[in-house]
């Protein structure tokens, strides 16, 4: 292999060292798991390791890290519309769906996964910076009570559909019927396409409602089915399972229970990806070790350690200290076992 002009021989003669943020996190940790003697090292950052189905824990460190009066705002907001699906009354759905912008949007659950537009942002706020979710809860600075929260909702969701080009709202936020562009389109370019793939055949990852009695920032329409009754129309003729093989996933790739030395385990305490990482709840307790660190950056996001330059906070500069730590010591070692 060639870089610059420098001939770097094939391992284990050269420690090859791997990195990556979440998918690529996970591809990392694997890779270094089932190639142990072509892998040295991988650093893992925000890596969903962890295939599951019902993937309801998602929104949880959104409604943990997020400013308290917007997250309140969010919970009341979807409690009020979630009393009017279910109401059954036609009338008062249809002006809600009007309300928020989007009287055309023909299913109800097609309008409730519509109204999590501005929660998706969250992911992909950046150290000191502001996103589309900053702006999103701008709009309940001023919104005092519930009548007032719903309003600001409404009013963000309006101004929103508003800069679409959408010549018909259900092939914007509809997902019904089969031949919605979305899912005809095979272009070799599509990357969502592909990962929808992945997800539909080996990961689920169905982010959804939570059980009932958890606030919820999400309707609870929001359901796995919701997601994977998409799966046939993305791919009509494939030979998809019933379900994802998730068990398949994490028996063959460790899952939660990956325990190699010389993986880098990091994530973010508000990541809203971290209960399908090592640092989730329910796994297994990890030892932070000198041989495979777990680090969480208090503060972060998602994959917050891949920033290293501008607007870096001081948890992100520490991790990145330890990173180049572990990877000196560990390179000291190989050094010394090569004659």
């Amino acid at each position: 292999i060639q870089i610059k002009g420098v001939n770097l021989p094939p391992p284990p003669t050269t420690p090859w060292i791997i990195m990556g943020a979440s998918y690529g996190g996970a591809l990392s940790a694997w890779a270094k798991h089932e190639y142990p003697d072509l892998v040295f090292a991988a650093i893992a950052s925000s890596a969903p390791v962890e295939a599951r189905y019902y993937f309801w824990e998602y929104f949880e460190p959104i409604r943990r890290g997020a400013p308290p009066h917007c997250r309140n705002s969010i919970i009341n907001t979807v409690k009020y519309v979630d009393s009017v699906l279910f109401g059954k009354n036609a009338k008062k759905i249809q002006s809600l769906k009007a309300r928020f912008g989007l009287p055309n949007v023909t299913h109800n659950d097609d309008f409730a996964a519509a109204l999590i537009i501005p929660i998706w942002n969250w992911q992909s706020l950046a150290p000191n910076s502001v996103n589309q979710f900053t702006y999103f809860c701008e709009f309940f600075d001023k919104a005092k009570t519930e009548p007032d929260q719903i309003t600001a909702y409404a009013s963000y969701m309006t101004g929103y559909v508003k800069n679409l080009t959408c010549p018909d709202q259900d092939e914007c936020f509809g997902t019904h019927n089969p031949r919605l562009p979305r899912y005809t389109d095979i272009s070799l370019d599509n990357a969502a396409r592909s990962w929808t793939w992945q997800l539909c055949y080996e990961f689920g990852f169905w982010q959804s409602a939570p059980p009932k009695g958890y606030p919820t920032l999400v309707s609870t329409l929001y359901t796995p089915e919701y997601s994977e009754r998409q799966c046939r129309f993305y791919f009509p003729d494939s030979i998809l399972p019933e379900t994802p093989r998730i068990d398949y996933i994490n028996k063959e790739f460790g899952g939660w229970n990956i325990t190699d030395d010389n993986i880098f385990w990091i994530n973010g305490q508000f990541d809203p990806w971290r209960d399908v990482t090592v640092n989730a709840v329910e796994a297994p307790k990890r030892v932070n070790t000198s041989a495979s660190p777990d680090v969480v950056i208090q503060g972060g996001i998602h994959g917050w350690d891949e920033y290293w330059k501008q607007n870096i906070t001081a948890p992100i500069v520490e991790v990145h200290d330890e990173v180049i730590a572990s990877l000196r010591a560990w390179l000291k070692k190989f050094r010394a076992t090569k004659p």
